[in-house]
């Protein structure tokens, strides 16, 4: 599982191999633009090529398939008199959505149409880098945008209740120099991967080196501000009871109409508590990302030390960051997940 980071120019032309660089790492996240970072020293030739060019791309590969290609998104340069170096950070072009805004109305429409109708519409102004892939059928919405942001209008149709999962899969074209990925959208990404199992403590696999558990309380109460002073509030009385009340409190200035402000309210609902689980397997012992598992999929995760004791649970991949050394191997990855039905 050996990795390869190129450094390529605005049209995919390679410039210089990364291979010195320090503290290469990969995240993953569902809905959201993936993250590629790096530390580079100013005294390495690849550094020259990086602060020359104009807006240059990163492509990284593992065992020779492409798993990112993002553009540049910001430099940290540092120097004291004992060194100096260089954080590179790369993004992918579902990033750029971010700068985009749209003032337009959907009626009754697939909610998977709607985003890659909003990117569509965005590459007419300038080109994103994205190109369509397979928009599944999804749920009917009906949206109404006022200079609303690109990427929050579609990851805010991947949040509420039913939402739908999208990725943008790392591509390139050798007939199309400005593609960096297409989008796939589907009801739910993943599918059950019953073989991918992680387990930590004595008598267990003994696969994943630490665990970090953070248990959130319920949301059961959502007020919501909509445009010419209209306002919502949805509860859920049983959670109420069960658990005790937890407020939240947002602006939408978007919403103009009292019937869209009552259904986004109720959308952010979270009636039980959720606990997020991270663990970090050992490369060598688990199943690696990709080829035994990835974002959405439904995994096997159990714990076993003292009070910190988790039955078998089979929750879904919410992210996952990979660590490289400095022979391109991975030397760690971080799995994060999230249970819906926790207690408190």
């Amino acid at each position: 599982m050996a990795w390869t980071w190129v450094l390529t120019d605005s049209s995919g032309n390679a410039l210089a191999e990364l291979a010195n660089a320090d503290g290469r790492t990969l995240r993953f996240k569902r809905n959201t633009p993936a993250e590629a970072s790096c530390t580079v020293s100013h005294d390495d030739p690849e550094t020259i090529e990086v602060l020359t060019a104009n807006m240059p791309r990163l492509k990284c590969y593992r065992d020779e398939t492409l798993r990112f290609h993002g553009a540049l998104s910001s430099i940290d340069e540092q120097a004291d008199t004992q060194a100096s170096q260089v954080v590179l950070n790369f993004v992918h072009p579902d990033k750029l959505l971010a700068t985009r805004f749209t003032t337009s109305t959907h009626a009754a429409t697939d909610a998977g149409t709607i985003a890659w109708t909003l990117i569509n519409s965005a590459n007419s102004d300038d080109d994103t880098g994205i190109r369509q892939g397979t928009i599944n059928t999804t749920k009917s919405r009906t949206r109404e945008y006022r200079f609303k942001q690109v990427l929050e209008a579609i990851q805010q149709l991947t949040a509420v209740l039913d939402g739908f999962d999208y990725e943008v899969v790392a591509t390139e074209d050798a007939d199309d120099a400005a593609e960096l990925g297409t989008i796939t959208v589907w009801q739910a990404q993943g599918s059950d991967q019953s073989d991918a199992r992680f387990e930590y403590g004595a008598g267990t696999l003994a696969n994943c080196s630490s665990v970090t558990r953070q248990l959130l309380p319920p949301v059961n109460a959502v007020t919501l501000e909509g445009e010419n002073g209209l306002t919502v509030t949805v509860t859920d009385a049983a959670s109420i009871t069960l658990y005790g009340r937890y407020d939240i409190f947002e602006s939408r200035t978007d919403i103009a109409d009292q019937a869209t402000l009552t259904e986004r309210a109720r959308e952010k609902l979270r009636i039980t508590p959720v606990r997020i689980l991270q663990f970090t397997p050992d490369p060598k012992l688990a199943p690696a990302p990709f080829t035994g598992y990835f974002l959405g999929d439904t995994v096997r995760f159990a714990a076993n030390r003292n009070a910190l004791d988790i039955p078998e649970m089979t929750p879904r991949v919410q992210s996952i960051e990979i660590r490289i050394d400095s022979s391109g191997n991975e030397s760690d990855h971080v799995i994060g997940i999230d249970d819906q039905d926790a207690t408190l």
